[in-house]
């Protein structure tokens, strides 16, 4: 129900998002090993209702930035964004962070086609994906 999650955004009942440093710092650290294995990186930005994503907006969007960053900068490292085509599909969603059966099931066909298409281009055309991004 949309008017009740904007009701308890406005009485600041929902977690807003941050920047943990530590696990920022952690998280390049797995990419670099994972990388300095000849593998290839995939992040996957499972959706979330736009209702959410707006609790802190320049958060929520620097984040997003920082992700997409790593596969400008690093060979081998890729984005699945699904949050754009997905966050005002509240058809989708069991609430407004978790996707229900038939959410699951389109993202997950989604993801499952682009790793496949991840999985078959070569470390040096990630260009392909616009650097990446899906």
């Amino acid at each position: 129900d949309p008017a009740r999650v904007k009701e308890q955004i406005e009485d600041n009942r929902v977690r807003r998002p941050k920047i943990d440093l530590d696990n920022v710092h952690c998280f390049e650290q797995t990419m670099k090993t994972v990388l300095s294995h000849g593998a290839k990186f995939v992040m996957v930005y499972v959706p979330t209702t736009d209702l959410i994503n707006s609790v802190d907006g320049p958060t929520q969007r620097r984040v997003v930035g920082m992700l997409r960053s790593y596969t400008s900068t690093r060979q081998g490292v890729y984005f699945l964004d699904y949050n754009n085509g997905y966050e005002s599909r509240y058809d989708l969603f069991s609430d407004p962070v978790h996707l229900n059966r038939e959410g699951q099931r389109v993202v997950t066909e989604k993801l499952a086609a682009d790793l496949r298409a991840v999985i078959c281009a070569p470390r040096t055309s990630d260009t392909r994906f616009g650097r990446g991004e899906r």
